[in-house]
């Protein structure tokens, strides 16, 4: 399985971080690569191809091709937008190479010749010619008026400030806690059981964010922080309830459990571990959080 690097190597193409640029035919082509560290399955590329404005009847036709070619064409799932081509490639076990990807670009415009698609030429903005820069939106590749583009930055930028200065709604932070609550059970279970599993404390952060999410909670400059407090609150407060049902199965003081070296030591080992894996939890949120906070990006 070529990486991205390589095939744009191969075929002299721009690189950059997860994604390559080429012109095939005449059409711009972007190739990005979706990495997921927690899924593998979400590790694939995704084609991009803009061309100008097509009608209804074009673009249906230009589906049933696909459809009819999807094996043939590595397309695991794809859409035909009025301006632009966008295809989830299926690698399988070969992968895509450069020369697979050429098969299937050659396979593409071939069609898109038959259909009589253009080129986009056009700015992907105003829609209008002729166009005098490219800009780079949500790292796809797009002809566009300079002075567009810079008003989009402008707009997008404007936008991100005030979503970071605006405060969240109590009831967000509400499905942030239950969140963390609800993501805590497992892990909780699992102590009371004597069946030590630390590592399902990471699904305390990450049902914390769910429920922040579900609930209407923003994303702001200071949400990573807060909900990393929540988490590791709970956390701790599992780790607590562990401690006080020792207290209850055996009768004793919770001084008496702190005294003893042998529960000392498992529960020093248990919030160390909870907060080990918490902490990756957390980590993941983070990127998560990031990703939702740079929806648009332009360059």
């Amino acid at each position: 399985m070529a990486s991205i690097k390589k095939i744009g190597t191969e075929l002299n193409w721009d690189i950059e971080k997860k994604a390559i640029y080429g012109n095939y035919s005449g059409f711009d082509v972007t190739l990005e690569q979706n990495i997921s560290y927690g899924n593998s399955q979400n590790n694939f590329k995704i084609l991009y191809i803009p061309y100008n404005d097509i009608t209804s009847a074009t673009a249906g036709v230009l589906n049933g091709y696909l459809k009819a070619n999807k094996k043939e064409l590595k397309l695991a799932l794809f859409e035909v937008k009025q301006d632009m081509l966008i295809a989830r490639l299926g690698e399988g076990l070969k992968g895509i190479n450069a020369e697979r990807l050429k098969e299937i670009l050659q396979l593409i415009v071939s069609q898109f010749a038959q259909l009589s698609i253009e080129t986009k030429d056009t700015c992907a903005y105003c829609n209008q010619e002729p166009v005098d820069a490219i800009a780079y939106i949500n790292k796809i590749k797009l002809p566009s008026h300079e002075s567009c583009k810079q008003n989009a930055i402008a707009n997008v930028q404007a936008q991100k400030e005030k979503l970071a200065n605006e405060p969240s709604s109590p009831l967000g932070y509400m499905g942030a806690i239950a969140g963390a609550v609800i993501g805590a059970i497992p892990f909780t279970v699992a102590l009371l059981f004597n069946w030590y599993i630390g590592i399902l404390s990471i699904l305390t952060g990450v049902v914390c964010y769910e429920g922040y999410k579900l609930l209407g909670g923003k994303v702001n400059k200071t949400t990573k922080y807060i909900l990393s407090l929540i988490s590791f609150t709970v956390i701790l407060a599992t780790n607590i309830i562990l401690a006080y049902s020792i207290v209850l199965e055996y009768d004793v003081t919770l001084n008496q459990v702190l005294n003893n070296v042998g529960a000392k030591e498992y529960l020093i080992e248990s919030v160390g571990m909870s907060a080990l894996f918490g902490l990756i939890g957390v980590f993941y949120v983070f990127s998560r959080i990031k990703n939702d906070e740079h929806k648009i990006e332009i360059t």
